[in-house]
């Protein structure tokens, strides 16, 4: 099976991570921590901010869906189903070659930057060291805490034969 494409967001009412089906907009579960990771037919994961929900956010000054992370789950802490819904979780990184023996293409990691949003104070994710947008990684780690950690997609990928 497919890993399931997942929207991932902190859910500010049940103090979890929220994941939805990407493909069927249907909350699958709740967990205390998630980590997402771009793999094959997911160039990167991508933090989406919608600008329509950002400005109701502000002109109300209620809490919407607005923000989340897209991107395939490789690890969940505490996963709890919703209403009997599941989802396809990716396999692990470590020494996946393809058919040939080469090692699958893989990223260069960046050093792990610490994310955050808050839509009164910026209009998209950012890195909260130098306050530069934050829209494409290589993995995210969300915590329901509210502390998100990464590594930026860099724009040169390797591969190489060991």
């Amino acid at each position: 099976m497919q890993p399931t494409l997942i929207k991932a967001y902190r859910n500010l009412t049940s103090g979890k991570i929220s994941l939805l089906d990407q493909k069927t907009g249907l909350v699958v579960g709740h967990c205390e921590k998630v980590r997402l990771e771009q793999r094959k037919g997911t160039p990167t994961v991508k933090a989406v901010v919608n600008q329509k929900g950002r400005e109701r956010v502000l002109r109300q000054s209620k809490k919407y869906v607005h923000a989340y992370m897209v991107g395939q789950v490789a690890f969940m802490k505490g996963f709890e189903p919703y209403k009997g819904r599941s989802l396809v979780q990716i396999a692990p990184r470590s020494g996946a070659r393809d058919g040939r023996g080469y090692s699958i293409e893989r990223p260069c990691i960046a050093p792990t930057i610490n994310i955050s949003y808050n839509p009164y104070l910026m209009s998209s994710f950012t890195n909260t060291s130098t306050g530069a947008p934050v829209t494409d990684l290589v993995d995210v780690t969300i915590q329901a805490n509210g502390i998100m950690r990464g590594h930026p997609r860099p724009s040169v990928f390797l591969t190489d034969r060991d």
